[in-house]
């Protein structure tokens, strides 16, 4: 039983039949296995995050609890395709330090705009901590940056994504 709908995979599904009725010419299965992925994958509403570290994880499980409306994807920084939007965005210097959320297929937020965002898009309650956004950003992003910096040490480190 479906519990929910994700009006996104229905306009993507409608795409893929469209392509399938109008017969479009692919090279092969790889192509179009691959074609559907990315189609499916667009990165709106997407979170990169770093899979190796345990708060980062954790936090993200927390997410995955929290969001009844299936609002957002999630994809390992180490992932074949989180390298592709690490690459396509040119997030080299800033990926292992920074949660990243994609709000749309060409913008992103990172550090505290991006932990704000998440947070207040999960439950009407939260948006109360769109308070936070009153602090300056840059007091903010020290802060993000302090535990970012030291989040291995306090929460350690795993070889492989515990999310899947």
């Amino acid at each position: 039983m479906i519990k929910s709908v994700n009006i996104q995979h229905i306009i993507n599904l409608t795409i893929l039949f469209r392509i399938i009725l109008n017969k479009k010419k692919l090279q092969g299965k790889k192509e179009l296995i691959t074609y559907i992925c990315n189609l499916m994958l667009k990165p709106q509403n997407t979170i990169l995050f770093d899979s190796k570290c345990n708060l980062c994880s954790k936090s993200v499980k927390k997410v995955m609890k929290l969001d009844k409306n299936n609002i957002f994807k999630f994809i390992s920084n180490n992932s074949d395709y989180g390298k592709e939007l690490i690459t396509e965005f040119n997030l080299d210097s800033i990926t292992t330090k920074t949660i990243i959320l994609f709000t749309s297929e060409k913008e992103f937020l990172i550090k505290s705009d991006a932990a704000i965002s998440i947070i207040t898009r999960l439950n009407v309650i939260f948006k109360i901590f769109n308070i936070l956004l009153v602090i300056p950003k840059v007091i903010r992003d020290k802060v993000y940056d302090y535990v970012a910096k030291n989040r291995y040490k306090w929460f350690g480190e795993n070889d492989n994504c515990e999310i899947i």
